[in-house]
């Protein structure tokens, strides 16, 4: 029997290269994306959604429910990014980065943890960052806040889901090789960057069985950047 897994963000740069590798592993995907986001991927459940509202999130919960027997994976990518330091960083600017990472993983695990709970477990993936965990981030400070609490709630989600069979993983990328990217730095070297080819790779393992023996997992995935 093929896994379900959930994918938000899966029309994007890192989003597009981890459902081909899941479709390619045998896995049904289903796919979110934004209110006004047109784009469709042929053989894939399409759900448009705002991620940052609760009520939304918890809305098409039920919807899958009661469409699927169950759900055994959800792959957190939809996100975004900004640059602030300290003196210019203002309310708005931390909410925004709260809102695009923290608020968009954290209603899709709460909203699945139970239903995944109900059906026997399942694996969640969420999306941190380097800084976070090497430094370095005081240029991006609202992004890093917001993604240091994503890698917070999967340790505070595994202190129960060790005993329901549910464990939350998190992959920490440096700078991915994507068409932005490479605008905003086009004096990089692009050999440096990881690619996200590369990091669908390593999602794929986690998904997998073998990733079982696994306690907390943070996978730093930077490359030479």
């Amino acid at each position: 029997m093929s896994k379900r897994v959930i994918v938000t963000g899966g029309t994007g740069n890192l989003g597009r290269p981890v459902v081909d590798k899941l479709l390619e592993q045998g896995y049904e995907v289903l796919c979110t994306r934004r209110p006004d986001d047109q784009v469709t991927i042929d053989g894939l459940e399409m759900n448009q959604v705002d991620l940052t509202s609760e009520r939304d999130v918890e809305s098409l919960v039920q919807v899958w429910k009661r469409k699927f027997d169950r759900i055994d994976g959800l792959v957190c990518l939809a996100g975004g990014f900004a640059m602030t330091d300290i003196a210019t960083t203002k309310e708005n600017d931390l909410m925004h980065m709260y809102r695009l990472n923290f608020l968009t993983t954290f209603f899709m695990a709460s909203a699945l943890y139970p239903w995944m709970k109900e059906r026997g477990g399942g694996t969640m993936v969420f999306t941190g960052a380097k800084a976070p965990l090497e430094g370095g981030g005081a240029g991006m400070m609202p992004y890093v806040l917001s993604k240091s609490s994503v890698m917070e709630l999967a340790r505070l989600i595994n202190e129960t889901g060790f005993t329901d069979d549910i464990q939350a993983a998190v992959i920490a990328p440096s700078i991915i090789d994507t068409p932005i990217n490479r605008q905003y730095m086009p004096d990089a070297d692009f050999e440096q960057w990881v690619k996200p080819e590369v990091i669908a790779e390593h999602i794929a393992f986690l998904l997998s069985d073998a990733s079982n023996v696994l306690s907390n997992p943070v996978l730093k995935l930077y490359h030479k950047s």
